[in-house]
């Protein structure tokens, strides 16, 4: 695994905008990736904290690339592209890594990718760039962040029992729109605007 905090392009006065999901109305979700933070803390991880749960949708652009003008068209665009979209429910599942974290599973994955498409095409609108397709997307949320190269191998057999962990499930009512920076080693943001979902949901097992 490697260092997260190396990726290039970020810098201690880049500011991003990003459409999040966060889970602050989610307890059970925090208190699930509380347990599988506590094998990894003082093993060359970052723990996420609490406040700090979040859901990458997409990326939008650099603070200095994107004008206020064009962050109003874009949330016009996103509500428009969003007002067909309900609410939906989530499991989040324990846990996995990726080449820079250790990270919760989301399922089911059909209305993550419903909600991406809708808010990179308002995205496209707007005459903003595209970053990533939406076939491309794997949705998921980060409980830990690698600070330097580590063996998989251990991180495996540290978090291995966690699989079986059992699920928590959360609900979906809307999507933010963000402001980030990374303080030290942790993620904040200032929520720019949040575009609610349809109201009705989707439960589990019906997408």
């Amino acid at each position: 695994m490697g260092n997260h905090w190396q990726r290039p392009g970020w810098g201690p006065n880049t500011r991003r905008y990003y459409w999040f999901l966060t889970v602050d109305h989610a307890p059970k979700v925090a208190e699930l990736a509380r347990r599988c933070q506590e094998p990894l803390e003082g093993a060359g991880f970052d723990i996420v904290p609490t406040e700090g749960l979040h859901i990458t949708i997409c990326r939008i652009g650099d603070q200095h690339d994107v004008t206020e003008q064009t962050l109003k068209n874009l949330v016009s665009a996103a509500q428009s592209r969003c007002r067909s979209l309900p609410a939906f429910d989530l499991q989040a599942v324990p846990v996995a890594g990726s080449r820079g974290a250790v990270r919760l599973s989301l399922a089911p994955w059909a209305p993550l990718l419903a909600l991406h498409q809708a808010l990179a095409t308002a995205c496209v609108d707007t005459g903003l760039k595209q970053h990533q397709p939406t076939h491309d997307f794997r949705p998921h949320l980060g409980v830990a962040y690698c600070n330097q190269e580590t063996e998989a191998s251990r991180v495996r057999k540290k978090i291995q029992e966690l699989r079986n962990v059992e699920p928590q499930q959360f609900t979906v009512r809307e999507v933010q729109l963000v402001e980030l920076r990374r303080e030290s080693r942790v993620y904040r943001w200032d929520v720019m605007h949040s575009t609610p979902l349809h109201s009705a949901t989707v439960p589990l097992g019906t997408t």
